[in-house]
């Protein structure tokens, strides 16, 4: 069975800055790369007050982001972080820990002769509508829905609909990295 196909499914509970969160959802994706968080792009360094936004964010719903100023134990948790270097890296960590746990989409074989195609929607709501329109979930379950688990659902409707996708499962990835190990080129 493909371990990224199961932890999709079954997630650890996480807590960081004292607050449990939320399964990373498509909802909270989109508000984050709304919000520019670093978190949700690559090679950006970030800073305690951005993880702060990112715990806040992913500790409610999705369809719920009423942000309130913060509360007095999240100013307590800033301040210990900003002033506490070990602190942040450990709750950094832990929230990367949390974003990894829940990012583990499907890898697909690699085809060197199709063309790339570039996507002008975002590829949030290209997920979630692909989600409401195959299932008879409602807007806010698909917002809710925890995002590696929605993207897996995503690329088997695809496959259904005649996409020439080959899922690359971590045994066959495995294998070929130690192909590559024996006869390096």
């Amino acid at each position: 069975m493909d371990t990224r196909f199961l932890e999709s499914w079954f997630n650890r509970n996480h807590i960081v800055l004292g607050q449990k969160l939320k399964p990373f959802s498509l909802g909270h994706q989109l508000i984050l790369e709304a919000l520019d968080s670093p978190f949700v792009f690559e090679n950006r360094p970030f800073s305690m007050a951005d993880l702060c936004l990112a715990v806040r964010v992913c500790s409610r719903w999705s369809d719920d982001m009423s942000l309130n100023n913060p509360t007095y134990r999240e100013r307590i948790r800033f301040w210990r972080g900003t002033i506490n270097s070990g602190y942040f890296q450990r709750e950094s960590q832990r929230f990367i820990d949390y974003l990894d746990d829940h990012l583990a989409p499907p890898k697909f074989w690699d085809r060197a002769d199709t063309p790339v195609i570039r996507q002008s929607t975002p590829w949030t709501l290209e997920i979630a509508t692909t989600l409401l329109r195959h299932t008879g979930m409602r807007e806010s379950e698909v917002w809710r829905m925890p995002i590696g688990k929605a993207i897996w659902y995503c690329s088997i409707f695809a496959k259904q609909t005649g996409c020439d996708l080959e899922i690359l499962s971590t045994d066959e990835e495995e294998f070929l990295d130690s192909l590559r190990k024996e006869n390096p080129a």
